[in-house]
């Protein structure tokens, strides 16, 4: 990604906008305070000198120098001010008090779709720390195909949030072989609706070998979620390819995954990588592409780990399958996702 001064996520330009503000800021408080020492000065000099003639054009001259030197810093604030965050540069400008000049700044929408800045202490190394909360019931929507509603993933993720003590409500926006594209042009009134997590899945083919087509249409679903909730937590599943592909397609499929969720401030599912930590095990496909039972189960397990930070290990419920076996799925979403 190219950085530009327009570019707020950046901490260098968000750094540099709040020194520079911080140095109006002082001007604006120090500049009346020279002025007042430097006519205390003057008129010392008239007192012990009055026939200097000198001493009236030092005396405008100072009005004059502070006249401009405050101007300058206030006239940017109110010229930024109007700009009222219809710019980046402006955005950043009116908001960078809001944050630390240690801080990390990151991209969140508002309800028009429009990029506005927001203190990173929840965020680390580009990703949402813990989503879900026990106290409070959380709706999730699963964005995907096939990859997501076989053995339903999203009905097995409730069970196991439930058993884990968390109020959740899940809806799944899902259509056979279609990618995040399609989502976007037809389905953008679902998107638009109010969720607090999204879970988004690829198709295969663009998930492995088309990673312009993949992030083009994460960014466009997730600039409609944001427009129903710009605080809406999205994921983005790395998945699995297909059984037969290489284990280098599997590991291109996991990092193109990566570099989507960093291209919408977003965060990874790394069921992909628990898959493979399994040995990419015949007993998780139900074919060439689809997740068995226990390839479900798996995802769903990691997606629980990813969205409380919670011991997996610790669920009880085991979705229909062997509980030896769902208990080795536990332990690698512990280690992996």
């Amino acid at each position: 990604m190219i950085m530009s001064i327009n570019d707020c996520s950046s901490p260098a330009i968000g750094n540099l906008l709040l020194v520079l503000k911080n140095i109006f800021n002082l001007i604006m408080i120090i500049s009346p305070i020279l002025a007042i020492i430097s006519l205390v000065i003057i008129f010392t000099k008239m007192m012990n000198n009055p026939d200097d003639n000198k001493i009236v054009k030092k005396i405008k001259n100072v009005f004059i120098a502070l006249i401009i030197i405050f101007l300058v810093p206030v006239i940017v604030n109110v010229f930024m001010l109007m700009l009222d965050n219809s710019t980046d540069i402006s955005s950043c400008w009116n908001n960078v008090n809001k944050t630390s000049s240690s801080s990390n700044y990151i991209n969140i929408y508002d309800k028009e779709g429009n990029k506005v800045l927001s203190n990173a202490e929840d965020y680390e190394k580009g990703e949402e720390r813990t989503t879900l909360n026990k106290n409070q019931k959380k709706s999730v929507v699963f964005i995907g195909n096939s990859k997501t509603y076989v053995h339903s993933i999203p009905d097995m993720f409730t069970s196991i949030a439930g058993n884990g003590g968390y109020k959740v409500s899940t809806s799944s926006i899902t259509k056979g072989g279609m990618t995040l594209s399609w989502h976007a042009s037809n389905n953008s009134s679902r998107l638009k609706q109010n969720y607090d997590i999204a879970v988004l899945q690829e198709q295969t083919d663009s998930m492995q070998s088309n990673l312009s087509g993949y992030k083009n249409g994460a960014v466009a679903v997730s600039n409609l979620l944001r427009s129903g909730n710009s605080n809406v937590s999205i994921y983005v599943r790395e998945c699995w390819s297909y059984k037969s592909a290489s284990s280098s397609t599997h590991q291109a499929v996991q990092s193109n995954a990566s570099s989507v969720a960093s291209a919408i401030d977003g965060a990874v599912i790394k069921d992909g990588k628990a898959w493979d930590r399994f040995g990419n095990d015949n007993r998780l496909y139900q074919d060439d592409t689809h997740q068995s039972k226990e390839g479900a189960y798996l995802s769903a397990i990691c997606i629980y780990k990813a969205l409380t930070n919670d011991d997996p290990t610790k669920i009880t419920y085991y979705g229909g399958i062997d509980s030896s076996t769902a208990k080795k799925f536990q332990e690698i979403a512990r280690d992996v996702c």
